[in-house]
């Protein structure tokens, strides 16, 4: 019955964002994967232009990865260089005041 639940939720998720997945995303500069909010001043919170997940990389200018789920809360997965990485901020979706347009170009994104 859980389960059930759990598989209706994600649905429900995926159908009411509104995308149709795979999204790919191409990056017009690079951006940094970072595991912590902590600023170099001690300080917390999000920088603009950075990605958050619980693996550190480097998406380089010109690189493309694909959104390939939707969470809660402004949050998604994606799939680069053939790695599937949770991502805690995804500007580029609904619910952004910034969706950081000169940062990241969707390729191939179909609204239903």
């Amino acid at each position: 019955m859980l389960l059930g639940l759990v598989v209706v939720t994600w649905m429900l998720i995926q159908q009411g964002s509104g995308w149709r997945l795979p999204v790919t995303i191409e990056v017009k500069r690079d951006v940094n994967v970072k595991t912590s909010e902590r600023r170099p001043d001690g300080s917390f919170g999000q920088e603009r232009g950075s990605l958050y997940s619980s693996e550190a990389f480097q998406i380089k200018k010109g690189q493309r990865f694909q959104m390939i789920k939707i969470y809660t809360e402004g949050e998604c997965r994606i799939r680069f260089q053939r790695k599937e990485y949770d991502l805690s901020s995804c500007p580029w979706l609904g619910g952004f005041a910034d969706h950081q347009e000169d940062i990241f170009k969707l390729i191939s994104a179909q609204r239903r």
